[in-house]
């Protein structure tokens, strides 16, 4: 439903042979109501999605003369263009821009209506790292008075060339690239003055790709690009019994469990990578005509027939999944559908129980889409999960995912790149019919490095989630509104990021709500801060919906999900968070930890259908060389609300864990002279915590 392109039943390439334009058609044919808004569903993504295929992005095999740029994009005018003069070989993969709303409100840059609403994204592939570019700005009516330059946590302010008002030379730059395959840097453009123009509204980001990165990865099995699918449907008969699966493009490949999966990406697609699956059996064999010309036309054919639903899960494989390339997943074409995950407004399927799939999931309209069914709904959990992947692996990364950028996440209300997480079970066919999900089986370490995010301008589409112990996660860029990091498994190694921070979530979530494995061991290391627009919101001021918003935010309940995690939130350290000191950008909290879900607030629903655990371990944060040059809106806030049951008194509900050799069990080391405040009160209330938990440290920068 969710892609215009016509498909057979469990296709190896994609059929272009079927024309989206004829579908639409079709529908408007068979003119039912139901039919008429099947078809302006169609025609969205007719919209959306050949805008995306009617791109031509530059591919990794055209080489660029010294000194050439790239100017126009998808007749798109750029601001500016790179020059990178000193490289033997410089291929432009991509080019590319996003923009959002000016009036959307996860970006505001200051307190008036300044919002940032666009961000310019240039990838490179090189042979060495320039030790000098240049930045030429291609609207002389907008130029800008000068630019910063971010690199990891360092700033250089350049003014325009004394030759050429518009050139800015950025040189001696090679002391300033990290010790990577992968490096990622932002420019801020400044004015001088408030205008159309003004600082914080555009950014530009300068992604550089060494060569040798993806030299290991020349020979794949799957081309992606090529070869990609969305999800697609079909029937199974097993003995007397009939059963409808809607399948990830991975479903067919990983039943045969190869030893290796190798994906690459090197253009531009729509198609999600995942292995998820849906299973349904039909209540009446009888059915199963019906069944059939469904999944042979589920564009116009209606799943009118009584079904039930037995689950979703993550195919179970013990193969090694490997994604890489310089290419982009893009969802964009799922940005101009509703919110289907959202289950304040559409119902989620009915586990075990009869239905159609016809049926309309709509709670209530959000003044768009008034009658969304339970396909649709399954149809945008499955596509909108861009890299959705579980793996039982026992090599050293059961997946590993390279290079990539994912574009335009829609909203769902987590990440839409999960790889293990703690949510999705596995399962086979077998088992799912069965009623058996395992949720042990995903808990193996994944790598995630190189990564771009971008284009997630609105909130509930979070930045990755990895969900198995040990995993490494380095060197990505992320441009997210809600949480961009989520630390959501023991011993996990978080390093290395650049983030541009919108103001639905923290650039880091530590705990994921309560959806973890633990978070025991873990460390957060070298998180860059470009960008970040967090202001007090609403007439009470607060950061964010809850008052709990913030850089680092623990928002988690008391609970164990499924006897998967540790009973607690505890042992971590972070080691290097630094916010760039640029105008545009606002901080409402430094942090806001502590356990929550006693209290009803606006993020209560994500917790309190779990039941409490007692004595929850909470503490153990060593979080040093924090350096946030930026004056926060509100005081550093540690809390404690946790859930608990009608017996249990509130002392019993969280211990409260020290460091090693002191009484503290949140230590801040503050670098800077300025040391911020600290409170034990938000919007909800004042917290009975002992002061001496909480020790900040000032030391000189």
């Amino acid at each position: 439903m969710f892609s215009p392109i016509g498909r057979d039943r469990c296709p190896d390439i994609v059929d272009s042979s079927r024309s989206s334009i004829e579908a639409a058609q079709s529908l408007w044919t068979a003119a039912t109501p139901w039919n008429l808004v099947r078809c302006v569903f169609t025609l969205l993504m007719l919209l959306a999605i050949s805008s995306v295929s009617a791109m031509q992005p530059i591919t990794s095999d055209q080489t660029l003369e010294h000194g050439l740029e790239m100017r126009e994009q998808d007749g798109y005018q750029l601001h500016g263009a790179f020059e990178l003069s000193d490289n033997s070989s410089v291929r432009v993969h991509r080019t590319h821009h996003s923009v959002v709303d000016t009036q959307h409100r996860e970006w505001r840059c200051d307190d008036s209506d300044g919002v940032f609403d666009t961000l310019e994204t240039h990838h490179f592939v090189i042979d060495d790292l320039p030790s000098e570019f240049r930045f030429r700005w291609q609207q002389s009516a907008s130029a800008p008075s000068s630019m910063v330059l971010l690199i990891g946590d360092q700033l250089r302010r350049q003014y325009p060339h004394p030759d050429d008002p518009s050139t800015f030379v950025f040189s001696d730059v090679g002391t300033l690239w990290q010790d990577s395959a992968w490096q990622h840097a932002t420019l801020v453009p400044e004015y001088a003055s408030t205008s159309d123009f003004y600082t914080g509204r555009l950014s530009i980001a300068l992604w550089l790709s060494l060569e040798d990165n993806i030299e290991e990865h020349e020979v794949h099995r799957v081309d992606w690009t090529e070869r990609g699918t969305e999800p697609t449907w079909r029937t199974i008969v097993l003995e007397t019994e009939v059963y409808l699966l809607y399948a990830g493009p991975l479903f067919d490949i990983l039943r045969s469990n190869p030893d290796a999966l190798r994906i690459s990406i090197n253009g531009e697609t729509p198609f999600p990578i995942t292995s998820q699956f849906a299973l349904f059996k039909l209540e009446d064999v009888k059915d199963r005509d019906a069944a059939e010309q469904f999944v042979e036309a589920p564009r116009s054919a209606l799943p009118d027939f009584p079904v039930r639903y037995l689950g979703t899960a993550m195919l179970r494989t013990e193969t090694t999944i490997e994604v890489s390339g310089h290419g982009v997943i893009d969802g964009r074409h799922l940005q101009a559908l509703p919110d289907m995950s959202n289950r304040w407004l559409f119902r989620a399927l009915p586990h075990g129980k009869v239905f159609k799939l016809s049926d309309t999931a709509t709670v209530r309209s959000d003044g768009n889409f008034d009658q969304v069914t339970y396909q649709q709904v399954l149809e945008y959990q499955l596509n909108s999960g861009l890299i959705t992947l579980s793996s039982a692996s026992d090599a050293p990364f059961a997946i590993s995912v390279e290079s990539l950028t994912v574009a335009n996440a829609p909203t769902r209300h987590q990440a839409a790149i999960n790889l293990n997480v703690v949510t999705q079970p596995m399962a086979t066919l077998d088992e799912l019919r069965e009623g058996r999900f395992d949720f042990e089986a995903s808990n193996r370490p994944v790598h995630l490095a190189g990564i771009k995010v971008v284009g997630n301008w609105r909130d509930a589409a979070d930045g990755p989630e990895v969900g198995g112990n040990g995993s490494l996660v380095e060197h990505v860029f992320l441009h997210v509104a809600d949480d961009a990091i989520k630390l959501a498994a023991q011993f996990v190694i978080y390093r290395h990021a650049t983030v541009l921070q919108g103001d639905a979530g923290g650039v880091m979530n530590i705990g994921s709500y309560g959806y973890n494995r633990g978070v025991r061991g873990s460390r957060l290391e070298h998180i860059h801060v470009h960008r970040v627009c967090q202001q007090l919101q609403g007439p009470h001021r607060t950061a964010q919906d809850d008052d709990r918003g913030g850089l680092i935010t623990s928002r988690t309940g008391n609970f164990n999900f499924l006897g998967q995690g540790t009973n607690g939130l505890f042992d971590i350290v972070i080691d290097g968070l630094w916010v760039a000191p640029v105008g545009g950008n606002h901080v409402s909290r430094i942090l806001a930890l502590g356990v929550m879900g006693g209290r009803r607030t606006t993020r209560t629903s994500f917790i309190d259908r779990f039941d409490p655990v007692a004595r929850f371990r909470f503490g153990g944060f060593l979080i040093r060389n924090l350096r946030v040059p930026v004056l926060p809106a509100a005081p550093m806030l540690v809390y404690s609300q946790p859930m608990r049951g009608e017996r249990q008194a509130p002392e019993e509900m969280i211990e409260w864990v020290r460091l090693p050799d002191s009484d503290a069990g949140i230590r801040i080391e503050w670098i800077g002279y300025k040391r911020p405040d600290l409170s034990f009160k938000d919007h909800y209330g004042t917290y009975d915590i002992d002061p001496g938990f909480v020790e900040v440290v000032s030391l000189p920068p």
